[in-house]
């Protein structure tokens, strides 16, 4: 970019910044439309991935992720209310800012009762990351209405995930040569839940992402730096949601294993983020017990091998169906045995496992089976190890095919209106309806282009399946990256 085009951009970015700022401090419904127009302008800035790839991947993942022009939320109406009691009222109960967002109904579905106060229904941790978002906002005294709080949501949503895609991006680069980091960190990016279910609202899943792309980061550093990152990765994406343990475990397993002095500084990173929990649970329930373990505790059950199964290879749930890319990372684990890959994919078979004895592991409001996206990043990150295999050949020709179907179906759930029921007995009828997979479900009659006539309906699933197609061989690595560390380099144990 030549000297003056950049001029041109950096007065671009100077003015979109200034009116993302002066919509947050009027609490202005165009908050993340300038936040759009901010991100869009320093993408323009970056010039691509060959500088700072992990910038690039930042910058990029947020103008798509704020490109879609709507919020996607719902089960993160809490979460979102959160920094605004921590900010205002300097509490992590929620009953001073539930009013006029959570009454009736939704108030006693995702609150809890302690005394006189209310308690979220979910871990705060992911309330307590999105607190720098509303700073302005609270300085400002703006006023806040459903659509700016929606505004908001939806804004430290797309950001936090598009940082989680950076920092799986620069893990990716200390493991394999740029090419190759940069197409796995697409398919994690565009081809999973990143994009269709955790940028477009505070969802937990988001926060849990950034958790574990920081600790893959520092699993695969050598300094002491690293490992305090890890610990602290790790912590958050606990803290956010308990059913990260297994992969949280598999990280720290092969991060102890690998370099046994490393446990240390992993365990003082995650002190933090425990003392926060302990501090918490004292604090407000008067036990070392999670406010919500009377309230989800009875929803584990025996494990069950049919909601195992439907979790892989459902066409409206499973993984195969929604991010088929991801199973490459199973191939790792046997082709990469002395590195990080069955790790992680032991830690997301662990995970998938978990959820399969949670009675409610539909997941209610859901594109596909949301609960996957931490398992996801897992195996895709495994993928970083097959650098040779998928550079040229079959498993190339694979590989491409695998990723572009994934991210074909992650933009159709982030641009378009979910398909099938959000309510767990209708759901669990429709698992294996194939009519329900985001691409065909454009031709039903019920389906996102409802409004468009039949005879133009059909010709929509033939671009879907053409950009699939189109995208693939676009994908098609030709020839091994150098990579900066040789095989004898990689991390093992």
């Amino acid at each position: 970019m030549d000297a003056r085009k950049r001029v041109i951009w950096r007065r671009a970015s100077a003015v979109s910044g200034a009116w993302l700022l002066w919509a947050l401090a009027c609490g202005a419904g165009q908050a993340w439309t300038a936040a759009f127009a901010f991100s869009a302008c320093a993408l323009a800035l970056q010039g691509g991935p060959s500088r700072r790839p992990a910038a690039f991947v930042f910058w990029l993942s947020l103008t798509l992720y704020l490109s879609t022009f709507h919020w996607r939320g719902g089960d993160d109406i809490v979460t979102a209310l959160l920094p605004f009691a921590i900010l205002k009222h300097g509490t992590l109960a929620v009953d001073s800012v539930m009013k006029p967002f959570l009454s009736g109904p939704d108030g006693l579905q995702f609150t809890l009762p302690f005394g006189a106060r209310r308690l979220s229904f979910y871990p705060v941790a992911g309330g307590i990351v999105a607190v720098p978002f509303y700073l302005v906002t609270v300085l400002a005294r703006a006023p806040v209405s459903i659509l700016f709080l929606h505004n908001l949501a939806k804004l430290s949503g797309s950001t936090i995930t598009a940082a989680s895609a950076a920092l799986f991006c620069a893990a990716a680069l200390r493991r394999c040569g740029r090419r190759h980091a940069l197409a796995v960190t697409a398919v994690y990016a565009f081809g999973t839940w990143a994009f269709s279910v955790s940028s477009q609202g505070l969802w937990l899943h988001g926060p849990v992402a950034l958790g574990l792309a920081a600790a893959l980061y520092g699993a695969c550093g050598e300094r002491g730096r690293d490992a305090l990152l890890c610990g602290f990765g790790l912590g958050l994406a606990v803290a956010t949601r308990p059913d990260s343990v297994f992969l949280a475990a598999a990280i720290a397993g092969f991060s102890a294993l690998r370099r046994p002095g490393s446990i240390g500084p992993i365990v003082l990173g995650g002190l933090p983020w425990a003392a926060q929990l302990a501090a918490y649970w004292l604090h407000y329930t008067g036990r070392l017990v999670p406010p919500d373990w009377g309230a989800q505790g009875p929803m584990l059950g025996v494990f069950s091998a049919s909601a195992f199964w439907a979790m892989l290879a459902s066409p409206t749930r499973g993984l195969l169906w929604f991010c088929p890319a991801a199973l490459f990372g199973a191939w790792a684990a046997f082709r990469r045995p002395k590195t990080l890959a069955p790790w992680l994919a032991a830690g997301a078979l662990a995970n998938i496992a978990f959820l399969a004895c949670y009675r409610n592991w539909l997941a209610g409001m859901t594109f596909g089976e949301r609960y996957l996206s931490a398992p996801a990043l897992a195996l895709l990150f495994a993928c970083v190890e097959l650098e040779p295999e998928l550079s040229s050949g079959a498993a190339a020709l694979a590989w491409s095919e695998a990723a572009a179907f994934s991210i074909v179906t992650h933009a159709l759930g982030a641009y378009l209106r979910w398909p099938g029921s959000f309510d767990l007995a209708p759901a669990a009828s429709q698992l294996w309806d194939v009519r329900l997979h985001p691409i065909l479900n454009l031709a039903a009659q019920a389906g996102p282009l409802h409004a468009w006539p039949p005879q133009a309906r059909w010709p929509a699933v033939l671009a879907a399946l053409g950009l699939w197609q189109l995208l693939a061989a676009r994908m098609i690595l030709q020839g091994t990256s150098k990579s900066p560390y040789n095989e004898g380099a990689r991390c093992q144990s």
